[in-house]
């Protein structure tokens, strides 16, 4: 009875010292836009990876022949719209991640040297999922002359 209890007692502490030297994995709550990222608005693809067939080309303004396949909510999804590619546009980066994963996405127009630079930084949790998922990315911004080159660059953090 007593070495049952010991070995109870010494597996017990084993697997509290051992779970505990294991580090969890803690992402952001939400990930977050910044730049000249329009806040607080929804972008509805007509369907799910549409960037699969964009041919590298992730930018969609007026004359672009993916345009009519979006809309935009700026109340949170209660109202949907056409875009207004007069103001706006949007800009897609597609990328390949776990399924445990945070976003920080921020773009800036360099007008000087014409230069739209979209990047993203992914932070991934390499401990809960194998699982790879394809993220769009989709982020609206203002409207830029089509003259403008869009760089994109990805960065990814595994935790």
């Amino acid at each position: 009875m007593k070495k049952t209890a010991l070995f109870t007692l010494l597996l017990l502490a084993s697997t509290m010292i051992l779970g505990s030297c294991v580090k969890k994995c803690k992402l952001a709550e939400e990930s977050s836009d910044s730049g000249v990222i329009v806040q607080d608005v929804v972008i509805y693809p007509e369907s799910g990876y549409l960037t699969s067939s964009m041919g590298g080309d992730y930018l969609v303004n007026g004359s672009d022949s993916y345009a009519d396949q979006f809309e935009v909510s700026f109340d949170g999804g209660a109202t949907k719209s056409a875009v207004n590619y007069s103001a706006y546009h949007i800009l897609g980066n597609p990328i390949n991640v776990k399924c445990d994963a945070s976003f920080k996405r921020s773009v800036t127009i360099d007008d000087v040297n014409q230069i739209v630079l979209y990047s993203i930084e992914v932070t991934e949790c390499s401990t809960t999922c194998d699982e790879v998922r394809t993220t769009e990315n989709y982020v609206l911004v203002p409207a830029f002359p089509s003259s403008y080159q869009v760089v994109y660059d990805v960065k990814v953090i595994e935790k």
